[in-house]
């Protein structure tokens, strides 16, 4: 019998960064909050029983993503970096923690993060194995500049609406999935 050739399953994994799941839908809230998201649940898995492994960002995503518990990688405010290999102890180097995108980039898969979290940059060692990585907490000229978001803030107060923000008073997310969206329909198939 010849051996069947079979393609991996794709892989997407969504992170709400510090989001209630009793606030979702998908989870038994009364209230539509997550109408995408519970579609997307509907056809997935959904974890009844999910606890994070540290009450904060760079600890709970570096377990996330490499399975280690806190005290195992030791990323934290005393710790602010993933270990990559670079590192050394004294006279002893310390080894590379294997992240889950690493694991997938060595089994083929093309790897692709995007945050708008700072806490989830090259800084604090969370890129590790994603081949493309998309940054949006590195602010643009535009964002720098104070003058742009004044003048927005005193258009709202005088009634004209926003004049140089779009008015969402989105924090990134709608960027985020925007450029999520365009990644995954570069012919994925």
């Amino acid at each position: 019998i010849p051996e069947r050739i079979q393609t991996p399953p794709h892989v997407l994994l969504i992170v709400l960064d510090t989001v209630s799941a009793k606030h979702l839908g998908s989870y038994g809230y009364h209230r539509t909050t997550s109408p995408a998201l519970d579609a997307l649940a509907d056809e997935g898995v959904v974890f009844e029983q999910a606890f994070a492994t540290a009450p904060w960002t760079l600890p709970s995503h570096a377990s996330l993503f490499t399975g280690l518990h806190p005290t195992t990688h030791r990323t934290g405010w005393t710790h602010p970096r993933l270990d990559d290999g670079k590192a050394h102890a004294g006279r002893v180097m310390r080894y590379d923690y294997l992240t889950l995108a690493e694991e997938l980039s060595a089994r083929g898969y093309e790897t692709c993060g995007i945050s708008e979290k700072s806490w989830l940059t090259d800084r604090h060692g969370l890129t590790q194995g994603f081949q493309y990585y998309h940054d949006y907490s590195i602010a643009t000229d535009e964002e720098r500049l104070l003058l742009p978001r004044t003048l927005d803030r005193l258009a709202q107060r005088l009634g004209f609406g926003p004049m140089l923000s779009d008015g969402s008073g989105d924090k990134g997310g709608a960027r985020v999935v925007q450029r999520a969206l365009r990644w995954l329909e570069k012919d994925r198939n």
